[in-house]
């Protein structure tokens, strides 16, 4: 017996929407909008995240390494992935996003020199999760193939 059922090639090379269901224009504004605003939030969660410990607001008791490497190098890790917009690097800076909103919280209200940068980090990594959480919602979703 041989089978009559021939598939086409994958051409999957990484591109999320490669092997995906084309998108109606609506959906594809909401995509391309929580994009924008997740890299937006982003580049404004890591340079607020590096600049406040290594210029605004520098350690004196912990090494600045140390504190460089436990808050802006896990946000960093995901990065390559996260510009191409893959879901799983956006699944990564998602949980970072939540990492950092508790550091940001308990800066905010332990800290008293660095409150208002407490602050901005916890508002920051709120408008990340919220943009990483929408754009995966409207990211679409490969088609799943027939089982044999």
């Amino acid at each position: 017996m041989s089978d009559t059922t021939s598939q086409a090639p994958s051409t999957d090379n990484g591109d999320p929407q490669a092997t995906a269901l084309p998108l109606t224009a609506p959906q594809q504004f909401k995509l391309t909008l929580w994009r924008r605003v997740s890299l937006l939030a982003y580049a404004a969660t890591l340079l607020l995240s590096f600049n406040w410990l290594s210029w605004y607001s520098p350690p004196t008791e912990v090494p600045r390494a140390l504190l460089l490497l436990i808050i802006v190098v896990p946000l960093v890790l995901p990065l390559r992935g996260f510009l191409h917009g893959r879901a799983m690097s956006y699944v990564a800076v998602a949980m970072v996003a939540m990492w950092l909103f508790a550091v940001g919280l308990d800066i905010a209200l332990y800290e008293q020199a660095w409150t208002a940068l407490g602050w901005t980090l916890t508002g920051c990594s709120v408008v990340l999760f919220v943009a990483c959480y929408f754009y995966l919602r409207y990211l679409p979703k490969p088609p799943k193939e027939p089982q044999d």
